[in-house]
């Protein structure tokens, strides 16, 4: 809907008809109130468009309330926003159950306040980039500190991404094992190549040396 200022057509039918020529009082006075009257639409319908903007401003910051929301839900990693100070404003639903706490209870902590989280040397000095993966129950953590800004680029925060980094770290260690068992394996092919040039030349040094006896011929004892 699109409302703009000033007094239509269709408002006029709203006044009374007012003698513009006499100036008794009574017109005089009339003409004051057609004013005022007239004012007072240009007025009511500004009050309406504002008021039907505002409706369209709340009904779309419900949408991206909404679709944060959904975001939130469906990021499968743990997720937690803090302010200046080191206090989470935002949590998603696989943090607060990493956290063993509703989502409710976790904002408004300060986040070194979890023992989980203070496990993270990064996050007592504020650093932010990686952080080193960390092992908890049998899971190892891993992540990354990002700068959270506002529309100016001024800091208003951080946000702390963690990941179950448990699956890729055993896939990393299976994959270094292969690569030292292929490495064992190309140094005793190595060795052993070594070993069997010699082994070889005196192999076939005997297998001559048994030929020129066999040929022989044996000598006769005189008597």
């Amino acid at each position: 809907i699109t409302l703009r200022g000033g007094v239509e057509k269709q408002d006029k039918a709203r006044m009374p008809d007012i003698p513009i020529n006499r100036q008794d009082e009574v017109s005089q006075l009339s003409r004051e109130f057609h004013k005022m009257a007239t004012a007072l639409i240009e007025r009511e319908k500004t009050v309406e468009f504002q008021k039907i903007r505002l409706q369209d401003q709340n009904k779309l910051l419900k949408e991206i309330g909404s679709l944060n929301e959904n975001i939130l839900n469906n990021i499968k990693s743990v997720l937690i926003v803090t302010d200046l100070r080191g206090m989470i404003t935002q949590c998603n639903p696989v943090a607060a159950q990493w956290l063993d706490m509703s989502a409710d209870e976790v904002i408004g902590q300060d986040v070194l306040s979890f023992f989980e989280l203070r496990q993270f040397p990064e996050l007592i000095t504020r650093d932010e980039g990686a952080l080193n993966p960390r092992e908890f129950n049998g899971r190892i953590f891993g992540g990354r500190v990002m700068p959270l800004k506002h529309e100016n680029g001024e800091p208003s925060g951080s946000i702390i991404v963690l990941d179950d980094l448990t699956e890729q770290t055993e896939l990393q260690n299976r994959l270094r094992l292969a690569e030292n068992m292929a490495a064992v394996g190309r140094m005793s092919a190595q060795v052993a190549h070594e070993v069997r040039n010699p082994l070889h030349s005196i192999g076939l040094e005997a297998e001559m040396a048994l030929d020129a006896l066999s040929s022989a011929q044996p000598t006769q004892v005189k008597h």
